[in-house]
C-alpha cells in the first residue's frame, strides 16, 4: 500500500497526534475554498496522483493562491496535469487545497518496506522532499 500526499496522509498523521494543515479534497466547493483562504490567508493547490510522484515542486506543479480567482485558475491548470519523470508519465486526477501554514522547515515523512532489511523503514527529515 502506498499513501502519498496529505489528502489521505493527514488522517494517518492525526491518528498519531502529528499536527497537519487543514486539507480540502477535489470536491471542495468555492465557499469552502473561500473560507480556508479567509482563515489562513494562503493555500497551496497540489495535483493528486495515484502512487508516489516526486519532484512536483521542481516541475512547477504546485500552485499558491491568496484569493479565490487564483485558486480556481490553479485548480483548472493542475486538475488533469501530466508529470514526466524519466520515462514515466503520470496523470493527475484532481487537486488538494492545503492551508498555508507559516513554517521554517518542510518536513518529509515516509514509511517504506525495505527489501534490504526486510522490515519497515521510516524516513523523517526537515529538508523537505527526498532526492
Amino acid at each position: 500500500m502506498q499513501v502519498t500526499g496529505m489528502l489521505h496522509g493527514a488522517r494517518l498523521l492525526q491518528f498519531v497526534g502529528f499536527p497537519t494543515p487543514e486539507i480540502l479534497g477535489p470536491d471542495a466547493s468555492e465557499e469552502q475554498i473561500r473560507a480556508m483562504l479567509k482563515k489562513h490567508g494562503m493555500i497551496f493547490i497540489k495535483p493528486v496522483f495515484k502512487g508516489g510522484v516526486g519532484k512536483k515542486g521542481k516541475a512547477g506543479l504546485i500552485g499558491r493562491a491568496t484569493d479565490l480567482t487564483t485558486a480556481l485558475k490553479e485548480k483548472e491548470r493542475l486538475y488533469f496535469v501530466e508529470h514526466h519523470v524519466a520515462n514515466t508519465v503520470s496523470k493527475a486526477n484532481g487537486v488538494t487545497f492545503e492551508a498555508g501554514v507559516p513554517a521554517e522547515y518542510e518536513v518529509y515523512f515516509s514509511i517504506t518496506d525495505s527489501t534490504h532489511f526486510r522490515a519497515p523503514t521510516m524516513t523523517l527529515t526537515h529538508h523537505g522532499g527526498v532526492d
